[in-house]
């Protein structure tokens, strides 16, 4: 089956530090049909001011998937972070975080 990455809702982002590394790790939450789901950061070519970073789940097997449910994924931010901070990007919702 091919992944089909749509852009998925958030309640909840927040940035915090790994006790193991010291470095700065994204944290999201919301409720959406449980797939496979990922933090996907845009590449630039130069860095700027807030690095947006996309919410995105699998919609591939979305025909067994009825009910919502809560989820949480991380992102280490080592290398994806602008020179303000950075930008949650959802379907329908966007969040700036300053660093």
């Amino acid at each position: 089956m091919t992944e089909n990455w749509v852009p998925v809702d958030f309640n909840f982002a927040d940035i915090t530090t790994s006790h193991e590394s010291k470095s700065r790790v994204l944290i999201v939450r919301g409720d959406c049909k449980q797939s496979a789901m990922k933090l996907a950061p845009v590449s630039y070519a130069t860095k700027p001011e807030y690095w947006r970073i996309d919410v995105l789940r699998d919609a591939s097997g979305d025909i067994y998937l009825p009910v919502n449910e809560p989820f949480e994924i991380k992102l280490d931010l080592a290398g994806c972070v602008g020179t303000k901070g950075i930008e949650v990007v959802g379907k329908a919702r966007r969040e700036t975080i300053n660093i």
